[in-house]
């Protein structure tokens, strides 16, 4: 119990004291209210600064005015140009689109559906 490695590794000699406990390096550094855990986490950290929904990373790309929903949204550059009945893939693959009407007329003809008129 006295022996080097207790004066070393044990919890009140020089390596547990220094990384061990409340009091350690590690618990100053990594502990809830250390160094790390000071910067990147709760409300106030840089972590939430950053990535959070108000944060730098969070208020560019989330939210209804962020650059995600400025292209993917509904109203986006890219739903513009994919999505709803006057975009892009509507023209070519809808009911009244390039292929959808192609594809309709074919089997039209081949079932023997005179009901659509091509002329």
């Amino acid at each position: 119990e006295d022996g080097l490695a207790d004066g070393l590794m044990g919890e009140d000699g020089l390596v547990g004291g220094l990384l061990g406990g409340g009091d350690g390096l590690t618990d100053g550094l990594l502990g809830e209210d250390g160094l790390v855990d000071g910067l990147l986490g709760g409300e106030d950290g840089l972590a939430d600064g950053l990535l959070g929904e108000d944060g730098l990373v969070g208020g560019l790309l989330g939210g209804e005015d962020g650059l995600t929903d400025g292209l993917l949204g509904e109203d986006g550059l890219v739903g513009g140009l994919l999505g709803g009945g006057d975009g892009l893939t509507d023209g070519l693959l809808g009911d009244d689109g390039l292929v959808g009407g192609l594809v309709g007329g074919l089997l039209g003809g081949l079932s023997g559906d005179s009901s659509e008129e091509f002329s």
